[in-house]
């Protein structure tokens, strides 16, 4: 029984000269340098592989004497660029989640429940989607000292009760907020009545009418 003989795959080098002229040009560029130009612009995550490609592409270059620095350094900046863009647009995003509290309307939904009952900034969510609080009703009084702002703050928010829901009416935490003096406008001070679950419970359905 004889034995079938296997060739081995041919080892391209571009100093052969049974080369073509193009196939030894392109042995002499240096992939990883077309590789990090061509996932630059894919976003962060290409941005990142850019910057590693890129950088693997300048030592290999310098080691094998290959074409590519200029992809390769350009691959890079454009990776920086992708990567500072995309965390511009997410700091954005992040920002427009975030709504000062003079802006805040019935019916807006807070992911927590607020720690004091005073504050000039917070995030706010979409009501389909978990949250512990919604702003069931905006009102406006005299500025005062603190007392006399809390007891006309209470009863604004107890007026404003009938803007829940029924069940809510019967099973909801009630709270307030309002903005200290040094934010009042036009000695207005505004007050913002809060209805929820509990400092441990999320909703993603609204319980304003």
């Amino acid at each position: 029984m004889g034995l079938t003989g296997c060739t081995l795959p041919r080892v391209a080098d571009p100093n052969s000269s049974t080369q073509s002229p193009l196939e030894r040009e392109a042995l002499r560029w240096n992939p990883l340098a077309i590789a990090a130009l061509v996932v630059a612009v894919c976003g962060a995550p290409g941005g990142i592989a850019a910057l590693i490609m890129g950088a693997m592409a300048l030592r290999r270059s310098k080691r094998q004497q290959q074409r590519g620095n200029v992809l390769a350094v350009v691959g890079m900046l454009l990776g920086l660029v992708s990567i500072t863009l995309s965390a511009g647009v997410v700091a954005i995003w992040i920002n427009d989640r975030s709504t000062v509290v003079t802006d805040l309307r019935p019916g807006d939904c807070l992911p927590e429940m607020p720690g004091i009952l005073s504050m000039a900034e917070f995030e706010v969510v979409s009501c389909t989607e978990l949250h512990a609080m919604q702003v069931y009703a905006v009102a406006r009084v005299p500025d005062g000292s603190e007392e006399v702002v809390a007891s006309r703050a209470e009863v604004e928010c107890v007026f404003g009760r009938e803007n829940l829901t029924s069940q809510a009416r019967d099973n909801s935490q009630l709270t307030f907020m309002y903005l200290r003096s040094e934010f009042a406008e036009n000695g207005q001070v505004a007050i913002y009545c809060l209805a929820g679950l509990g400092r441990w419970h999320k909703t993603a359905e609204s319980i304003v009418r």
